[in-house]
Protein backbone atom coordinates (compact mmCIF):
# COMPACT_ATOMS: atom_id res chain seq x y z
CA UNK A 1 0.00 0.00 0.00
CA UNK A 2 2.82 2.58 0.89
CA UNK A 3 4.14 2.16 -2.99
CA UNK A 4 0.54 1.57 -4.77
CA UNK A 5 -1.03 4.73 -3.25
CA UNK A 6 1.79 7.39 -3.49
CA UNK A 7 2.46 5.86 -7.43
CA UNK A 8 -1.24 6.10 -8.23
CA UNK A 9 -1.92 9.81 -6.96
CA UNK A 10 1.70 10.53 -9.22
CA UNK A 11 0.15 8.88 -12.15
CA UNK A 12 -3.42 10.96 -11.53
CA UNK A 13 -1.38 14.33 -11.15
CA UNK A 14 0.81 13.96 -14.05
CA UNK A 15 -2.20 12.86 -16.48
CA UNK A 16 -4.24 15.92 -15.13
CA UNK A 17 -1.57 18.07 -16.41
CA UNK A 18 -1.39 16.33 -19.52
CA UNK A 19 -5.02 16.94 -19.54
CA UNK A 20 -4.57 21.02 -19.17
CA UNK A 21 -1.92 20.94 -21.66
CA UNK A 22 -4.55 19.20 -23.66
CA UNK A 23 -7.16 22.13 -23.30
CA UNK A 24 -4.37 24.80 -24.08
CA UNK A 25 -3.52 22.37 -26.95
CA UNK A 26 -7.55 22.56 -28.74
CA UNK A 27 -8.20 26.45 -28.05
CA UNK A 28 -4.68 27.24 -29.78
CA UNK A 29 -5.28 24.52 -32.45
CA UNK A 30 -8.73 26.19 -32.57
CA UNK A 31 -8.40 29.68 -32.30
CA UNK A 32 -4.58 29.90 -33.94
CA UNK A 33 -4.05 27.55 -36.24
CA UNK A 34 -1.36 29.55 -38.22
CA UNK A 35 0.99 29.32 -34.99
CA UNK A 36 2.49 26.02 -36.18
CA UNK A 37 5.62 26.25 -33.58
CA UNK A 38 3.61 26.57 -30.55
CA UNK A 39 1.52 23.40 -31.72
CA UNK A 40 4.44 21.33 -32.07
CA UNK A 41 5.05 22.45 -28.57
CA UNK A 42 2.45 21.92 -26.46
CA UNK A 43 1.87 18.56 -28.58
CA UNK A 44 5.05 16.95 -28.13
CA UNK A 45 4.96 18.15 -23.84
CA UNK A 46 1.08 16.95 -24.07
CA UNK A 47 2.48 13.96 -25.33
CA UNK A 48 5.05 13.45 -22.63
CA UNK A 49 2.86 14.21 -19.81
CA UNK A 50 0.72 10.86 -21.02
CA UNK A 51 3.58 8.77 -21.72
CA UNK A 52 4.96 9.36 -18.49
CA UNK A 53 1.61 9.04 -16.77
CA UNK A 54 0.35 6.08 -18.32
CA UNK A 55 3.77 4.28 -17.03
CA UNK A 56 3.24 5.42 -13.36
CA UNK A 57 -0.23 4.49 -13.93
CA UNK A 58 0.34 0.96 -14.68
CA UNK A 59 3.02 0.41 -11.89
CA UNK A 60 0.19 1.97 -9.88
CA UNK A 61 -2.52 -0.97 -11.02
CA UNK A 62 0.58 -3.46 -11.02
CA UNK A 63 1.21 -2.89 -7.76
CA UNK A 64 -2.70 -2.20 -6.22
CA UNK A 65 -3.11 -5.66 -7.68
CA UNK A 66 -0.10 -7.22 -5.33
CA UNK A 67 -1.84 -5.53 -2.40
CA UNK A 68 -5.79 -6.81 -2.97
CA UNK A 69 -3.39 -10.44 -3.15
CA UNK A 70 -2.13 -9.34 0.40
CA UNK A 71 -5.35 -7.63 1.55
CA UNK A 72 -8.24 -9.65 -0.13
CA UNK A 73 -6.40 -12.88 -1.23
CA UNK A 74 -6.60 -12.14 -5.08
CA UNK A 75 -4.72 -10.17 -7.58
CA UNK A 76 -7.36 -9.24 -9.81
CA UNK A 77 -11.49 -9.61 -8.98
CA UNK A 78 -13.22 -7.54 -11.29
CA UNK A 79 -13.93 -5.12 -8.33
CA UNK A 80 -15.46 -1.83 -10.34
CA UNK A 81 -12.15 0.51 -9.34
CA UNK A 82 -10.28 -2.55 -11.02
CA UNK A 83 -12.73 -2.26 -13.86
CA UNK A 84 -12.40 1.46 -14.67
CA UNK A 85 -8.80 1.46 -13.74
CA UNK A 86 -8.48 -0.74 -16.85
CA UNK A 87 -10.71 1.29 -19.06
CA UNK A 88 -8.27 4.43 -17.71
CA UNK A 89 -5.29 2.28 -18.94
CA UNK A 90 -6.44 0.79 -22.04
CA UNK A 91 -7.66 4.45 -22.72
CA UNK A 92 -4.13 6.09 -22.47
CA UNK A 93 -2.72 3.19 -24.27
CA UNK A 94 -5.11 3.43 -27.63
CA UNK A 95 -3.82 6.67 -27.60
CA UNK A 96 -0.17 6.13 -28.05
CA UNK A 97 -0.79 3.13 -29.89
CA UNK A 98 -2.87 5.21 -32.71
CA UNK A 99 0.15 7.99 -32.50
CA UNK A 100 2.50 5.34 -32.80
CA UNK A 101 1.04 3.28 -35.78
CA UNK A 102 1.52 6.10 -38.42
CA UNK A 103 0.19 3.29 -41.08
CA UNK A 104 -3.48 2.75 -42.39
CA UNK A 105 -5.60 0.34 -39.87
CA UNK A 106 -5.58 -3.03 -42.45
CA UNK A 107 -8.76 -4.12 -43.36
CA UNK A 108 -8.04 -7.72 -41.71
CA UNK A 109 -7.27 -5.93 -38.37
CA UNK A 110 -10.71 -3.34 -38.13
CA UNK A 111 -12.66 -7.04 -39.10
CA UNK A 112 -11.04 -8.82 -36.50
CA UNK A 113 -11.57 -5.56 -34.13
CA UNK A 114 -15.06 -5.25 -34.86
CA UNK A 115 -15.78 -9.15 -34.46
CA UNK A 116 -14.19 -9.16 -30.78
CA UNK A 117 -16.29 -5.70 -29.75
CA UNK A 118 -19.38 -7.78 -31.09
CA UNK A 119 -18.43 -10.99 -29.04
CA UNK A 120 -17.57 -8.52 -25.97
CA UNK A 121 -20.83 -6.91 -25.97
CA UNK A 122 -22.78 -10.40 -26.57
CA UNK A 123 -20.97 -11.40 -23.02
CA UNK A 124 -22.36 -8.11 -21.49
CA UNK A 125 -25.66 -7.57 -22.96
CA UNK A 126 -27.45 -10.52 -20.77
CA UNK A 127 -25.79 -9.63 -17.80
CA UNK A 128 -27.68 -6.08 -18.21
CA UNK A 129 -31.07 -7.44 -18.19
CA UNK A 130 -33.80 -5.75 -18.26
CA UNK A 131 -32.22 -4.23 -20.99
CA UNK A 132 -33.70 -0.43 -20.80
CA UNK A 133 -33.13 2.42 -23.58
CA UNK A 134 -30.75 4.21 -20.97
CA UNK A 135 -28.51 0.99 -21.61
CA UNK A 136 -28.70 0.83 -25.02
CA UNK A 137 -28.01 4.47 -25.36
CA UNK A 138 -24.67 3.57 -23.10
CA UNK A 139 -23.59 0.79 -24.84
CA UNK A 140 -23.98 3.04 -28.27
CA UNK A 141 -22.03 5.18 -26.99
CA UNK A 142 -19.31 3.36 -26.20
CA UNK A 143 -19.12 1.65 -29.44
CA UNK A 144 -18.71 5.84 -30.43
CA UNK A 145 -15.94 6.28 -27.87
CA UNK A 146 -13.72 3.08 -28.64
CA UNK A 147 -14.04 3.91 -32.56
CA UNK A 148 -12.89 6.81 -32.01
CA UNK A 149 -10.16 6.15 -29.87
CA UNK A 150 -9.13 3.22 -32.04
CA UNK A 151 -9.62 5.21 -35.78
CA UNK A 152 -8.98 9.46 -34.71
CA UNK A 153 -5.47 11.05 -35.67
CA UNK A 154 -4.08 13.90 -35.69
CA UNK A 155 -3.00 16.51 -32.82
CA UNK A 156 -6.27 17.56 -32.46
CA UNK A 157 -7.74 14.02 -32.10
CA UNK A 158 -5.00 13.17 -29.42
CA UNK A 159 -5.75 15.99 -27.65
CA UNK A 160 -9.62 15.45 -27.31
CA UNK A 161 -8.87 11.87 -26.34
CA UNK A 162 -6.67 12.66 -23.65
CA UNK A 163 -9.27 15.10 -22.33
CA UNK A 164 -12.09 12.75 -22.31
CA UNK A 165 -9.57 9.85 -20.72
CA UNK A 166 -8.97 11.62 -17.76
CA UNK A 167 -12.70 11.90 -17.37
CA UNK A 168 -12.16 7.87 -17.08
CA UNK A 169 -9.39 8.99 -14.69
CA UNK A 170 -12.32 10.99 -12.44
CA UNK A 171 -15.06 8.22 -12.81
CA UNK A 172 -12.37 5.93 -11.21
CA UNK A 173 -11.18 8.15 -8.22
CA UNK A 174 -14.81 9.74 -7.46
CA UNK A 175 -17.36 7.98 -9.35
CA UNK A 176 -16.40 4.57 -8.28
CA UNK A 177 -15.63 5.84 -4.55
CA UNK A 178 -18.92 8.09 -4.03
CA UNK A 179 -21.24 6.93 -6.47
CA UNK A 180 -21.35 3.69 -7.21
CA UNK A 181 -21.72 2.54 -3.53
CA UNK A 182 -20.49 -0.85 -4.73
CA UNK A 183 -17.15 -2.43 -4.24
CA UNK A 184 -14.26 -3.06 -2.08
CA UNK A 185 -13.19 0.20 -3.09
CA UNK A 186 -16.49 2.13 -2.52
CA UNK A 187 -16.60 4.66 0.72
CA UNK A 188 -20.40 5.36 0.58
CA UNK A 189 -22.92 6.39 -2.33
CA UNK A 190 -24.73 9.82 -2.90
CA UNK A 191 -24.98 12.81 -4.95
CA UNK A 192 -22.98 14.92 -2.56
CA UNK A 193 -21.66 18.53 -3.63
CA UNK A 194 -18.31 17.36 -5.15
CA UNK A 195 -20.04 14.65 -7.49
CA UNK A 196 -22.55 17.77 -8.30
CA UNK A 197 -19.79 19.84 -9.20
CA UNK A 198 -18.21 17.39 -11.28
CA UNK A 199 -20.92 16.46 -13.46
CA UNK A 200 -21.58 20.35 -14.42
CA UNK A 201 -17.68 21.04 -14.85
CA UNK A 202 -18.19 17.62 -17.13
CA UNK A 203 -21.00 19.16 -19.03
CA UNK A 204 -19.38 22.06 -19.80
CA UNK A 205 -15.92 20.54 -20.67
CA UNK A 206 -17.49 18.34 -23.23
CA UNK A 207 -19.34 21.73 -24.58
CA UNK A 208 -15.58 23.68 -24.98
CA UNK A 209 -14.61 20.59 -27.22
CA UNK A 210 -17.29 21.11 -29.08
CA UNK A 211 -16.98 23.95 -29.54
CA UNK A 212 -13.16 24.14 -30.23
CA UNK A 213 -13.68 20.73 -32.16
CA UNK A 214 -16.37 22.62 -34.69
CA UNK A 215 -14.32 25.74 -35.14
CA UNK A 216 -11.01 23.99 -35.83
CA UNK A 217 -12.84 22.23 -38.17
CA UNK A 218 -14.94 25.11 -39.92
CA UNK A 219 -10.97 26.84 -40.29
CA UNK A 220 -9.33 23.82 -41.96
CA UNK A 221 -12.50 23.02 -44.21
CA UNK A 222 -12.22 27.19 -45.34
CA UNK A 223 -8.48 26.67 -45.68
CA UNK A 224 -8.82 23.35 -47.43
CA UNK A 225 -11.23 25.48 -50.00
CA UNK A 226 -8.88 28.33 -50.29
CA UNK A 227 -5.82 26.23 -51.19
CA UNK A 228 -6.84 25.73 -54.87
CA UNK A 229 -7.67 29.29 -54.77
CA UNK A 230 -4.02 30.56 -53.58
CA UNK A 231 -2.78 28.54 -56.07
CA UNK A 232 -3.98 29.33 -59.30
CA UNK A 233 -3.36 33.25 -58.45
CA UNK A 234 0.47 31.59 -57.71
CA UNK A 235 0.47 30.19 -61.54
CA UNK A 236 -0.90 33.03 -62.60
CA UNK A 237 1.38 35.68 -61.09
Amino acid sequence: MTIHVPVIMVSYSVLALAMFIAHAQIVVMAVAPNRRRSIDTIDQTHYWYVHVGSILLLVGIATGSMWGASSWGRYWGWDPKEVWSLIALLAYLAIMHVRIDRQAIPGWAKALGGVLLLAVFALIIPKLAPVTSGKIAALAGTVVIIGFFVTARGMFATAVKSIVAFWTIIMTYLGVNYVLGIGLHSYGFGTGAVVHYMFWLGAIDMLLVVACGGLFLLRRRTATADAPARGKQAVTA
